[in-house]
């Protein structure tokens, strides 16, 4: 773990660096299946797709205050209107899992070759070694749910999902539970859990009540764009579209797409 003085491609990372030309609201930041960044402007069903913010990404996740990036194996942590990581963390996982969903302290990252939890301390990364075994199926997504406490969603080899629970002190599990009726994989965002099945787009609320969206793609992927903005992505159908979902806001709207 070492502080970084690599600097992004171009200064378009975050808010601070809005170009004069574009006077639409900063919706969020999305990597295409070509696996370049940009940024997103404008109002649902009205999207403007910045310049090219990085030429590459493993994967990427965006907050209002911030951004996680995974790149070559090392994962950097960014502040908003910042070119510069604050730090960066060298792992040999090529499939890391990332979460910032509010401020920076709220960054997570699982990684799944070597067992481990990162997340930032407001100064640096420190990681958790979980136990082999303890965490089962493929993690979709996770975030931190108290202040030593991570939330992860796994997909088991049947489809159903587990919650599970997981100690940053001690790498414990402090619970597992099935979600039921979820289909993997599942996306947690605010209060929801976000999926599909053969309805369509299910937004499931803490309460279990579900919202569905009419969605023939089944095989999605989600990364965070924003606080309340998640970018869905479906392979076989070479589509994006952005979410817009919070207590207060529900909105699925096409993205444009970029050369792939």
């Amino acid at each position: 773990m070492k502080r970084s003085c690599l600097r992004l491609a171009l200064p378009l990372l975050l808010a601070g660096s809005i170009p004069a030309q574009l006077s639409a609201p900063r919706i969020g930041v999305v990597r295409y299946a070509n696996h370049t960044v940009r940024v997103v402007y404008g109002v649902p069903s009205n999207f403007v797709i910045a310049d090219q913010m990085l030429d590459s990404a493993d994967a990427i996740s965006f907050s209002n205050s911030g951004g996680l990036v995974a790149k070559d194996g090392k994962i950097q942590i960014f502040a908003s209107g910042q070119s510069t990581a604050l730090s960066e963390y060298t792992s040999a996982d090529s499939a890391p899992v990332l979460n910032l969903d509010g401020e920076l302290t709220t960054a997570v990252a699982w990684l799944p070759a070597s067992h481990v939890l990162l997340h930032w301390t407001g100064q640096s990364f420190a990681a958790t070694n979980v136990i082999p075994g303890v965490i089962t199926g493929a993690v979709s997504s996770l975030r931190l749910s108290g202040p030593d406490k991570v939330e992860l969603l796994a997909t088991q080899s049947g489809g159903e999902v587990l919650k599970v629970s997981i100690s940053l002190q001690t790498g414990n599990p402090i619970s597992s539970d099935v979600l039921p009726g979820v289909q993997g994989p599942a996306f947690l965002q605010s209060n929801f859990v976000v999926f599909h099945d053969d309805q369509g787009l299910e937004i499931e609320s803490a309460n279990g009540l579900r919202h569905t969206l009419p969605m023939p793609a089944a095989d999605l992927a989600a990364e965070r764009m924003s606080n309340d903005w998640l970018h869905i992505s479906s392979a076989s159908t070479k589509q994006d579209w952005a979410l817009h979902l919070s207590n207060t806001a529900l909105d699925l709207s096409a993205l444009p797409g970029s050369a792939r």
